[in-house]
């Protein structure tokens, strides 16, 4: 009787040691699994700011930002223009990928783009460039376009609609736009990226 009550107590002791193990690998298993769950996630705030702040660097408007929510797993952001437009657009919560109607872009990618086209601009104005166009012109749309957008071109940009801004044009040869020119040469038609670096000598480092 004593062995039998002996063994009785040493396997209860074993049994609730064992589950008083397998109890803390449960919890720990679970915190590991939250844990990997939320890696790399950024806040809803967070994320709302970074595509406020990019949107505003490719568009060249002050945009307010109105309400950031959670919504299916995703961070929904509304956001407000100067004329009062809402638009919404939805963000992974890793902020790596954002929705607007049914699109869906590499926030982080788009970013880089955006920061690259600022960045070339930049130096384009810097190296006494000015793009020479005409607006209603299919052309000049698209190398705006080409170059990231009106706000992008703002600091280069001259219309020959403009009396002054066509006798430049004429006074440098200008037969053909869109053209860029500098005081010492210009290319005419609409011009790719690559040429422009070899034209201006500034990098685009998208």
């Amino acid at each position: 009787m004593p062995d039998t009550f002996g063994t009785g107590n040493m396997k209860d002791s074993f049994d609730r040691k064992s589950l008083s193990f397998l109890i803390s690998g449960l919890i720990l298993g679970s915190v590991a699994v939250f844990l990997s769950l939320n890696a790399g996630n950024v806040s809803g705030e967070e994320a709302a700011q970074d595509l406020v702040s990019t949107l505003e660097q490719s568009s060249g408007q002050d945009l307010e930002l109105v309400n950031v929510q959670e919504s299916n797993g995703l961070y929904k952001v509304d956001i407000k223009d100067a004329n009062n437009q809402l638009s919404t657009y939805y963000i992974t919560r890793d902020g790596e990928m954002v929705a607007q109607d049914a699109g869906m872009t590499n926030f982080p990618e788009f970013r880089q783009q955006v920061s690259a086209q600022a960045n070339f601009s930049s130096c384009l104005e810097e190296e006494g460039v000015v793009m020479f166009g005409n607006r209603s012109q299919r052309s000049t749309a698209a190398q705006i376009q080409l170059l990231g957008g009106p706000n992008m071109v703002s600091g280069i940009y001259a219309d020959v609609n403009n009396e002054q801004v066509l006798n430049q044009a004429q006074q440098l040869g200008i037969e053909r736009i869109p053209a860029f020119a500098t005081n010492e040469s210009a290319v005419q038609g609409v011009q790719t990226v690559p040429q422009l670096e070899e034209f201006s000598g500034c990098e685009y480092n998208g």
